[in-house]
């Protein structure tokens, strides 16, 4: 199964693109949400995402995203990647790529 990138851009998106994600995940596919602008605020704690975390869904937060929300690392769930989007690109391999 090819996997999946998904984008995520808003707040209002996460939910859908977080199931999306698990849905995936639990198939056996390669899930990955990277989370910019204002969903990484996202990352702060929502049980919704911890659920899809532990399902195998990777989660990521674009660096310049978290310093302009004034959030640190230790602020995200465990686990979550920060990188930026050259890296997402960069480590895309076959993956669908969705902006959400």
């Amino acid at each position: 199964m090819r996997g999946l990138t998904v984008i995520v851009r808003t707040v209002a998106s996460v939910q859908a693109n977080a199931e999306l994600a698990s849905t995936v995940a639990v198939m056996g596919g390669r899930a990955r949400l990277y989370f910019e602008r204002e969903a990484v605020e996202a990352l702060a704690g929502s049980p919704l995402l911890a659920d899809a975390r532990n399902m195998g869904v990777e989660l990521l937060a674009c660096q310049t995203a978290l310093a302009d929300a004034a959030l640190t690392s230790d602020a995200l769930l465990p686990g979550t990647q920060l990188c930026g989007l050259v890296h997402l690109m960069q480590t895309l391999d076959n993956d669908r790529l969705v902006i959400g």
